[in-house]
């Protein structure tokens, strides 16, 4: 439902329809829409002709629904697909040439590279604003492709193709989905990308040690925060982060889904680039599967 409000709010879209193969979500949706709601995507593809279609349904059909969406009488002029897009490197590398044979504008739905205050802190880490990065962690809990993946795509954007990487062995345990840590080369500094393994609550953070600062995208991202290197008032000579918190880099994080749909409508009408195209997660894919069926080896 977050999709389908971004898009009915914004105005340049006019939601027309949905489809869903579960009757409750179909009868909330037309409750909160009301719009007709369909019980497939080829009964919606029969009686309407959208322009852009939203692919928000598992990984493993995300495939099979782009065919029946790119091989209607009536394709659409964008699609929005949500990740990690597809279930492998090779499947998203199908239905981006799917999507480019079809002459249809392709964006994948890695959230955080379309919220303000995370490509505000992008521009600050270009302008060399933080000093050098020395080194950081990433908490991700549960599954490693559908959240381990937000933050790869995540580092990517901020500082470009991750160098190299090594898996950790995993330790046997009786705690379900146990996920893997693995440690990440970015501008040949170290990132320790580690699992939670929270069954109670779902720590997700990043942390980054610059020259000059840190900064902690917190609870997800909803809050970004920044703390000065500071002479230590205790120790002559030394220096330590501030005890004071900036925060000015707010996150717009509840409104995010507004920025995706923002975005591709100015790419479909030519006024921006895709924030997040289907390259970059095809190039998250090429990280996620080295780190799962390589990991014993460091890769660069």
């Amino acid at each position: 439902l977050s999709h389908a409000r971004a898009f009915d709010l914004h105005p340049g879209y006019e939601l027309a329809a949905g489809a869903d193969i579960n009757l409750s979500a179909r009868e909330r949706f037309e409750s909160a829409y009301k719009v007709v709601v369909y019980d497939s995507i080829n009964a919606l593809l029969e009686n309407e002709s959208p322009e852009v279609v939203v692919i928000a349904v598992p990984a493993e059909a995300h495939s099979s629904v782009m065919e029946s969406v790119l091989s209607c009488s009536g394709k659409p002029k964008a699609i929005l697909c949500e990740k990690p897009f597809g279930v492998s490197k090779s499947d998203a590398l199908a239905m981006q040439e799917m999507a480019l044979q079809s002459d249809v504008v392709l964006s994948i739905n890695y959230m955080r590279r379309f919220e303000p205050g995370i490509r505000a802190i992008k521009e600050q880490i270009l302008a060399n604003k933080f000093g050098a990065l020395r080194h950081g962690i990433v908490w991700y809990p549960g599954s490693f492709l559908t959240n381990a993946s937000h933050f790869l795509n995540q580092l990517e954007f901020l500082f470009g193709k991750i160098e190299s990487f090594q898996m950790f062995p995993t330790i046997e345990s009786n705690i379900p989905d146990v996920a893997p840590t693995a440690e990440l080369r970015v501008n040949g500094c170290p990132i320790l990308l580690a699992s939670s393994q929270a069954r109670d609550y779902s720590p997700a953070e990043i942390e980054l040690f610059f020259e000059k600062a840190s900064l902690r995208f917190a609870a997800g991202g909803r809050r970004i925060e920044k703390r000065a290197v500071v002479a230590d008032e205790l120790y002559s000579g030394h220096r330590i982060l501030s005890d004071e918190m900036e925060t000015e880099e707010s996150s717009d994080f509840a409104r995010v889904q507004s920025y995706v749909v923002d975005n591709l409508y100015k790419a479909m009408l030519g006024e921006a680039d895709l924030l997040c195209a289907s390259q970059d997660a095809v190039d998250t894919w090429e990280i996620l599967e080295n780190l799962l069926l390589k990991p014993s080896r460091r890769n660069g």
